[in-house]
């Protein structure tokens, strides 16, 4: 668990999610579609991250 608090990740679905929580062993995340709609609010494990877009 090294991700951050409002970082950017794109998810393995290719969506992109903002991270809004760290849990013990998920990320609760919100995702947005590709038009940048907001789609849900979810939790995610390290396995759905493909890569981190923005990082503070």
């Amino acid at each position: 668990m090294n991700r951050k608090i409002f970082e950017v990740v794109k998810l393995t679905n290719g969506y992109l999610a903002t991270i809004i929580g760290i849990n013990k062993d998920s990320y609760k995340v919100e995702i947005v579609n590709h038009d940048g709609k907001r789609k849900k609010i979810t939790e995610i494990s390290e396995n759905d991250i493909d890569e981190v877009i923005i990082s503070k």
